[in-house]
């Protein structure tokens, strides 16, 4: 019989240092490397394709809507299977979809690839949330934090490589280089994240937690999902932002760089956000990171001709990362408690995959129709603004 491992309250066994580190090593790999490179890859296909916005638009709102189809069957599955095995197939389904686009990005591949990626990231923000409050069940916040930071660190490190990978080499073999880091970056990450069991919460602490959790209703869920919409529309203009750099007028050098500070943002906001989650509770976390957010589309607004007002803005607005990714689980804890959050993971994530559908495909509409991002700008301050009001909601009502 495999042996069971018991969390410790006090400081960290090496068990859980191994843990975390594998954790870190997977996340940069499943989002960080060609996830994150997506929209300076993106804006160069277009260009040498001569592809609408709409087009581009079309592929993610086709990953987003096989994301929201595909997220509570497969969230199910991930909690019933094999972990290890699930988890490398499933990068093995990404990799899978960029490369495709090298073989027929002007074809039907394109699309095919939108669905790959979009099957491939239902557990984006699941697997390794909830991994992380097996092993850190009194610091899970900030572990998770930790480790999500990573696919910001990887977006940081790669998006600028990709840059430099495309002038040198062309956008077709700068996706075969971040494929093979994505599985360089896989395969350890899987290894240390697995390696033995996860542990098992002592009975008193999970009995305790199920009976403070409160009956579910549908206003908890339509508060929560509002939460959370903000982040994720915020990442579906992040995604674009080498794109909206090209839009005003810059090169995509520019682009790249805004990019870059973004995912700089993106580490140090999902790190801050983690432990302030832990510190000050989910609501007020945040609160505090979709104000930020609104600050950074104000600058992107009303200074767009000021290159170092972008950069800063971009930096700030890495936030919406930690929104999107860590946000989920620690949103979905706070409403419903960890044992029911298991359920309903997959019905926000599923939520947050028709948002952005709607909201991937509502880009390239605008964009194409008034030649400017600045009605997608404006759009994301007002959902982020619904989404601040929800969580003064449900901060009331879990005081």
């Amino acid at each position: 019989m495999s042996p069971t491992y018991t969390v410790e309250k006090k400081g960290f066994t090496g068990r859980q240092i191994a843990v975390l580190i594998g954790a870190c090593l997977y996340q940069c790999a499943m989002i960080g490397v060609l996830m994150n490179c997506s929209g300076v890859l993106f804006a160069q296909i277009r260009q040498e394709l001569s592809f609408s916005m709409s087009k581009v638009s079309l592929y993610n709102t086709m990953k987003s809507v096989t994301t929201a189809l595909a997220a509570a069957s497969v969230t199910a599955l991930y909690f019933r299977s094999k972990k290890p095995i699930f988890l490398l197939l499933n990068q093995l389904v990404t990799v899978c979809g960029f490369l495709l686009l090298t073989v027929g990005a002007d074809n039907a591949l394109w699309y095919i690839s939108a669905v790959l990626c979009g099957a491939a990231g239902c557990v984006g923000s699941v697997a390794i949330p909830m991994l992380l409050t097996q092993w850190f069940p009194d610091n899970s916040g900030t572990a998770t934090g930790i480790a999500m930071s990573f696919s910001g660190i990887g977006g940081a490190i790669c998006n600028p490589l990709c840059a430099r990978l495309i002038d040198s080499m062309g956008w077709r073999s700068a996706i075969w280089v971040l494929s093979a880091v994505t599985l360089a970056l896989t395969i350890p990450g899987l290894l240390l994240m697995f390696h033995g069991p996860a542990p098992q919460e002592p009975a008193r602490r999970t009995k305790a937690a199920s009976a403070s959790q409160e009956p579910l209703n549908v206003g908890t869920i339509v508060l929560v999902a509002l939460v959370l919409i903000g982040g994720s529309l915020g990442v579906t203009f992040a995604i674009n932002i080498s794109m909206f750099a090209q839009n005003i007028g810059y090169a995509l050098s520019v682009g790249a760089s805004m990019t870059t500070m973004i995912m700089i943002g993106n580490v140090g906001s999902k790190f801050l956000y983690g432990m302030f989650c832990d510190k000050v509770g989910a609501w007020k976390a945040t609160m505090g990171a979709l104000a930020v957010a609104m600050a950074a589309l104000l600058c992107y607004l009303f200074a767009s001709s000021q290159v170092v007002v972008l950069f800063a803005a971009s930096l700030l607005y890495g936030c919406v990362y930690a929104l999107s990714v860590v946000g989920i689980s620690r949103c979905c804890i706070a409403a419903y408690g960890q044992q029911d959050s298991k359920r309903y993971l997959g019905v926000h994530t599923c939520i947050n995959s028709v948002v952005m559908a709607g909201a991937s495909l509502l880009v390239g509409v605008l964009v194409d129709g008034f030649g400017s991002f600045t009605p997608v700008l404006l759009t994301v301050l007002a959902t982020m603004v619904c989404s601040f009001e929800a969580c003064v909601a449900l901060q009331k009502k879990h005081r």
